[in-house]
Formats: C-alpha cells, structure tokens, sequence
C-alpha cells in the first residue's frame, strides 16, 4: 500500500526528508573528514625533513590534528605542527641564514595537502554516490 499524503502536509514531510537527508551527508562528511585528517598527519610525519640532531628531532613528532566547530556550527579540522609551528613555514618555503646565504626549501606540507584535497573529495563523492 502507498502512504498518501495531503497536500496541506506535503510541505512538511518534504521538509523532514530533506532534513534527514542534510543529517546523513553531515556525519559522512565528518566520517570522512577525520579518516583523511589521520592519513594527512601520517604522511606528514612520514615526508617531514628529519635532523640528524637530537635536539632538532620533535619537528616530525610533532604533527597533530585539531578538532572545533566553528561559530557558525560547521565542523573544522586542521592539522598542525604542535612542537614546532614557527618553522613549518621556513621549511616549506626556505629561508635566509646568518651568513649570507639561503636555506632551501623542503616542500613536504603541500603535496601532502593536494594529494589528500583531492582524496576526500573522491572518498565523498563515494559515499554520496552509494547512498545515504
């Protein structure tokens, strides 16, 4: 048997499977947002430039993820250096030294993050695609 439906509550069961449907693409979206956070901060202790210092050895320890909600109410995840911050930015893109010279950069950050961009966009178009 089919359910029927008034016109006059038409409105409200669209609304309601609209709803229920925005919900189900919110935690697919978080599901998916944390796996490639995880990935993210793997490669990046992976392909982080190690010193051959023991002092100088946190840098690549160093990387985790940080979960907020926003003001808005949208879902944040950022992964970050909590050891060593300031010098994520001199070793991605180089820096001067004392002497005259100039560091070269160790560009390790950025592939990471274009290659997990376009992962989470392929993973979630998955999940959509699958059904929610």
């Amino acid at each position: 048997m089919s359910n029927k439906i008034s016109i006059s509550d038409l409105n409200d069961s669209i609304l309601k499977v609209l709803s229920e449907y925005k919900e189900n693409i919110d935690e697919k979206v978080k599901e998916t947002a944390d796996k490639i956070a995880k990935e993210a901060k793997e490669d990046l202790i992976n392909d982080s430039p190690r010193s051959k210092k023991e002092r100088n050895q946190k840098y690549y320890k160093g990387w985790a993820i940080k979960k907020k909600i926003n003001k808005n109410g949208k879902y944040v995840l950022a992964v970050w250096n909590k050891t060593n911050y300031r010098l994520t930015h001199l070793l991605e893109f180089g820096h001067n030294v004392k002497n005259g010279g100039k560091a070269r950069a160790v560009s390790h950050i950025r592939k990471v993050e274009e290659k997990m961009s376009k992962e989470f966009e392929e993973e979630l178009k998955k999940k959509i695609r699958k059904g929610v």
